[in-house]
């Protein structure tokens, strides 16, 4: 349109939120980029808003992953060389891995950004660097970096902070300084699977459930839906995933779980919680304690947590958060099942001796039938007079429908 809004190319009237703008996507396309002429459909960022059918939505991903670093230290340590950064690059382009040189915990944005930009598996201009305004870098106030990897396509490895190869400066150990890893936004597209479902003949009894499915997450665990009913219109796949938690390498502290009222509930941590959870974060402690992060306490080693089924978890428990999942269904349509008629036809030109019984070895035919996929099945061998029922027998013993 003429104030460069974007259209559905399929003709769609309303796309649902959260939007993607993703390259190659079979979605939206650019009607007049900025205004007119030239633009690039990739320069939006996360948090732009676009128009859609005369409707504002927010950019929530263009295929750049973000991902964040946060560093804090106890207020009795100075400022001087504390880690650095191991990038590594997929699976695909070899595994190949370079490390930054050591950094410092207060450097600025433009430092770590350089850092970075002089590993060969980044390059230069790969990513751009972001720190939290105002930080102290303390416990409960820390630094926090976005790395914005704008140069490199698809989905990045997670970065790895280590200690400096040449050491740690004296009195700095995990006891009083600490950094974190997150993904906050995973880059490259988003995931498209259609499923569809088809019966080669037959009809479908509705109500009674007939399949489930299965996904398998990126560390391999998998996810299996409740059983759901043929030709649904809505398989709540997100709820599946509402307790999908994956683990994290923190255990419940030895302070354990105090009870603050109004189901909240403090909890005490082995390390410093700070970087691995932020507000709004649903975490799941032991498996019996799922609630929101309210606030990460001042100590940086307990959060606060709304857990309306309660809180029961123990020393040594391991926490867990929910994975970073979100799933937009569509239904496409439903036909209903037409079986296939094929008209056998029998007939001599002489007397037949005629063996009434299905289950006789002796016959005049089979029939062979071949499925979509390829397979070919036969019956035994059919007598020339068979009945009808006769014949279904025949080829119901082909099938499996317990499967």
């Amino acid at each position: 349109g003429a104030n460069g809004e974007f259209r559905g190319a399929d003709g769609a009237e309303q796309l649902k939120n959260p939007v993607a703008v993703l390259r190659g996507s079979p979605l939206i396309e650019m009607v007049t980029p900025n205004g007119g002429g030239g633009g690039n459909i990739f320069d939006l960022e996360v948090g732009e808003t676009l128009r859609l059918g005369g409707k504002e939505f927010s950019v929530a991903r263009n295929g750049v992953e973000i991902q964040q670093i946060i560093i804090h230290r106890e207020v009795n340590i100075s400022d001087g060389q504390f880690y650095q950064i191991k990038a590594t690059s997929s699976i695909e382009n070899g595994g190949v891995s370079d490390t930054t040189n050591c950094i410092n915990f207060d450097a600025t944005a433009l430092h770590v950004e350089m850092e970075l930009n002089q590993l060969s598996v980044i390059g230069s201009d790969g990513v751009d660097v972001t720190r939290s305004q105002g930080t102290s870098g303390l416990v409960g106030d820390a630094h926090y970096y976005k790395i914005y990897f704008q140069g490199l396509v698809g989905n990045v490895e997670p970065l790895q902070v280590e200690d400096c190869a040449a050491g740690l400066p004296p009195g700095v150990d995990s006891s009083n300084s600490h950094a974190a890893v997150r993904t906050l936004v995973e880059g490259g597209k988003v995931e498209h699977q259609r499923l569809s479902l088809s019966a080669d003949a037959g009809s479908i009894q509705q109500g009674i459930a007939a399949f489930q499915m299965t996904i398998l997450m990126d560390d391999g665990a998998p996810v299996t839906t409740p059983c759901l009913e043929w030709g649904i219109e809505k398989l709540d796949v997100q709820d599946v995933f509402s307790d999908s938690f994956k683990t994290l390498p923190l255990y419940v502290g030895a302070g354990g779980v105090s009870d603050q009222g109004d189901s909240t509930f403090i909890i005490d941590a082995s390390g410093f919680v700070e970087g691995h959870f932020v507000a709004r974060d649903v975490i799941n402690p032991g498996g019996d304690c799922k609630g929101t992060v309210q606030s990460i306490n001042i100590d940086g080693k307990s959060v606060e947590i709304k857990a309306p089924g309660g809180c029961i978890v123990s020393p040594g428990d391991q926490f867990a958060i929910l994975r970073d999942f979100s799933v937009i269904e569509s239904f496409s349509g439903k036909l209903d099942a037409v079986s296939q008629i094929t008209k056998i036809t029998t007939y001599s030109e002489t007397s037949m001796v005629s063996f009434s019984s299905p289950s006789s070895s002796l016959g005049f035919y089979k029939i062979r039938m071949t499925l979509s996929d390829g397979t070919a099945l036969s019956t035994s061998c059919i007598p020339f007079a068979a009945s009808s029922n006769d014949i279904q027998e025949k080829i119901d013993v082909l099938f499996d429908f317990d499967q």
